[in-house]
């Protein structure tokens, strides 16, 4: 019989593997497979965690928003970096189940920032609220947010954009709620606005907006809160806006409007009841799409249910705190702390009359200017007690 053969598994038949893996330092089998199997487990989490600081699909356009502020004086942006995932910034919201390392939300209002908004916000493709109410953003309104399909809230009050309202702002399709009151806003009322069936709430107020009303927003059949006031639009209030049946709130005063309402008929309801809600909203600093307004809890009930004794819980702070620097000083603090008190309890109460839901049960306009005037008078006696404490 010859000589046999040596057996030899098939797995080590290859010397040179063993010894050298590409000309690497010679290995043993079991430290190959050791790195091997290790690796097979380490590896999954290293590219989630890859995956989690590596998404700059949203990181970039929120540094390139930062990058246009020129100012932040409350430093709000300062966890806007690198140490921490944009999701945990101040004012960043993500969310989402299938999502959720995408930006949803952006809330940054009264932060005093100053500076343009960066179109690229629109890259922030998942976003459903944009809320930088009361800073200093200035510049057009980027037409590039019409981009936003998904954007439900779009909340710029109380800053000094100027330009025109983009028209194409009529392609966020989901939008909800457009509130762009307080700014300097030129030109006209967009007519693609009225394309808007799911906005509830338009609040144009307070700019510089001309030209008419457009017949095309009587196409909102969603919409309960109409706000012009404070503009300089011309001619007659559309006969399109009788088939809004949901409003409660049209406000349209300090314009340059022909004296005549809907159908050529004068109607004073609806601005009685906006005027109703608008002391409201000046004496408590809550309006009436603020979330602690729900489950049937409206301004006007939150109001009505504080009166009188539990008055001063709904005054907002930032008001009581004006009057009680104004009486500083004065030998009759009491009596003007009881003064300022009733001119409170009077506000509130004509507030919730001209709010009422029957507008049977609202107060007259020559009503409402009466009672203002005498609350007016016992001011400006608290006012006179003060000066006359100051000139002595």
């Amino acid at each position: 019989m010859g000589e046999s053969m040596p057996y030899t598994s098939p797995h080590f038949a290859f010397p040179a593997f063993t010894n050298s893996i590409m000309g690497l330092p010679r290995m043993s089998l079991w430290a190959i497979w050791s790195f091997l199997l290790l690796s097979s487990i380490h590896l999954p989490c290293f590219f989630v965690s890859a995956a989690h600081f590596s998404n700059e699909t949203d990181l970039l356009p929120l540094l390139n928003f930062k990058h246009l502020i020129t100012d932040d004086p409350l430093h709000s942006l300062s966890s806007w970096n690198h140490t921490l995932h944009f999701c945990h910034w101040q004012g960043v919201t993500c969310g989402g189940p299938r999502h959720p390392q995408r930006v949803t939300a952006l809330n940054l209002t009264g932060q005093k920032l100053v500076g343009p908004i960066s179109p690229y916000i629109a890259n922030l493709t998942f976003l459903r609220i944009i809320n930088f109410t009361g800073n200093s953003f200035y510049g057009a309104v980027p037409e590039e947010i019409g981009r936003l399909f998904r954007l439900r809230y779009l909340r710029l009050t109380n800053n000094t954009f100027t330009g025109e309202i983009p028209a194409n702002l009529t392609h966020c399709f989901k939008l909800q709620v457009l509130r762009l009151t307080g700014n300097q806003l030129a030109g006209r009322i967009p007519t693609e606005l009225g394309s808007l069936s799911k906005l509830t709430y338009l609040s144009l107020g307070r700019n510089s907006l001309a030209g008419s009303i457009p017949p095309s927003l009587g196409n909102l059949s969603s919409l309960w809160y109409l706000r012009l006031t404070e503009n300089s639009l011309e001619g007659s209030i559309p006969d399109d806006l009788c088939q809004l049946v949901s409003l409660k709130i049209l406000s349209i005063g300090l314009n340059k409007l022909s004296e005549y309402a809907m159908g050529g008929k004068a109607s004073t309801q609806g601005d009685v009841y906006s005027y109703g809600i608008l002391l409201l909203e000046m004496i408590t600093g809550k309006g009436p799409t603020d979330d602690v307004f729900k489950d049937n809890l409206s301004l006007h009930h939150f109001a009505k249910m504080a009166l009188v004794e539990r008055l001063m819980e709904i005054v907002d702070p930032q008001l009581l705190l004006e009057e009680a620097e104004a009486i500083q000083g004065n030998e009759n603090q009491i009596n003007s702390r009881n003064r300022m008190h009733d001119c409170l309890i009077s506000m509130v109460k004509i507030g919730v009359l001209c709010s009422a839901e029957s507008p049977r049960k609202r107060m007259q306009m020559r009503d409402v200017v009466f009672e203002m005037h005498t609350i007016k008078d016992l001011y400006l006696g608290v006012k006179f007690h003060r000066d006359k404490q100051v000139r002595s």
